[in-house]
């Protein structure tokens, strides 16, 4: 007997509409320690971070300033975009960055249905699919959560195949 997901469909019991604490993910350590690593050991920018910079970008933006309203022409770039239907545009401006020439890392989920994911697949140098399911951290008073499916880095100028963060398939 299967019991239905008494979710399906109900984003907001899953989540808090528009911008709010209980929607911040934190790019978990073991993530993003190998990721720097293998950019030089540095983040040149983050578009879209929060106020405290927890990634340490040199150049971050974090709401209210609109990451997207900037240019991108530096990097190395790190990108931990909203997801869901907000991850759009921060993914074709990843894309446009890695073709330019700029040195992107793009965490997304790996749902390699999606129109979305198509797209980063057809423009990146490489992708990592991460082992196992990421634990996210969450702001104080948050708890961290794991995520039901997969996820991926999607690379342009940036090598993680010596990162042992998962399988990495070059283009």
């Amino acid at each position: 007997m299967t019991t239905a997901n008494p979710h399906a469909g109900r984003n907001a019991a899953r989540w808090a509409a528009g911008w709010d604490d209980r929607n911040v993910a934190l790019t978990p350590a073991y993530i993003l320690d190998p990721v720097r690593a293998a950019m030089g050991g540095r983040i040149g920018l983050d578009p879209c971070t929060e106020p405290d910079n927890p990634t340490h970008a040199e150049t971050f933006y974090a709401l209210p300033d609109n990451g997207l309203a900037h240019r991108w022409d530096s990097g190395p770039i790190w990108c931990n975009p909203p997801w869901g239907d907000s991850a759009a545009p921060w993914i074709a401006r990843c894309i446009e960055a890695g073709q330019a020439g700029v040195d992107v890392v793009l965490l997304v989920p790996a749902h390699t249905d999606t129109d979305r994911v198509q797209a980063v697949l057809r423009g990146a140098d490489a992708v990592t699919l991460i082992a196992g399911r990421m634990v996210f951290g969450r702001r104080p008073g948050g708890r961290p959560f794991t995520m039901r499916g997969g996820a991926m880095l999607a690379t342009w100028g940036v090598d993680l195949s010596g990162a042992g963060l998962g399988v990495t398939l070059h283009a």
